[in-house]
């Protein structure tokens, strides 16, 4: 059985928002989830809400921080009430279940070993963009990270970013595009 992991308390009200919009356009017209509840349009306005007493508070007194928070937890509310229903969801084909809750723009909880694969890739913060981690090598090395949308065309690779830290985030991927990647570290 998968868990939804969706790890709001780690998000800024902006990351809220942009993730809150993430889930919305993933799931329309998703054929996993035909009546999403609470429904979309409901966290559609509460991101709205959100984004406008946000913008307020900025320059507002406490009042507004305290709007603010308010409709920040009714957000927190709707995304979690649908995170439930897109586990339960998952969950009724067991053997899919994970890559229905990732269709969704939600996470997936994980459990059990604290082992680092040697590449694992997860959501980035925002649509279009993804988390590549891989396990460290030690001091003084240079993570070359590449992808592709043809992994078995050698031409087709492009080279991403590269840098000293075994992790790198990539954006502005096409979020209908499959894609795969590869690292090097270089000594």
């Amino acid at each position: 059985m998968k868990k939804v992991n969706l790890g709001l308390n780690k998000l800024s009200v902006p990351n809220k928002i942009e993730f809150a919009r993430s889930v919305v356009l993933q799931m329309t017209g998703n054929v996993h989830f035909t009546t999403p509840n609470p429904t979309l349009a409901s966290i559609t306005t509460a991101a709205n809400n959100l984004d406008t007493a946000y913008v307020k508070a900025q320059n507002g007194g406490s009042q507004d921080t305290a709007d603010m928070y308010a409709k920040e937890d009714a957000l927190d509310q709707l995304l979690i009430a649908e995170g439930y229903y897109v586990e339960t969801t998952a969950n009724a084909v067991p053997a899919a279940a994970e890559a229905t809750i990732l269709s969704a723009g939600m996470g997936v909880k994980q459990t059990g070993s604290i082992n680092i694969p040697i590449l694992s890739v997860s959501q980035g913060s925002v649509t279009g963009s993804v988390k590549l981690r891989r396990k460290a090598e030690g001091r003084k090395v240079v993570y070359k990270w590449q992808m592709s949308v043809d992994p078995f065309s050698n031409t087709s690779w492009t080279n991403a970013g590269e840098g000293s830290l075994a992790s790198f985030e990539i954006n502005g991927l096409n979020p209908v595009t499959r894609y795969w990647f590869r690292v090097s570290v270089i000594t």
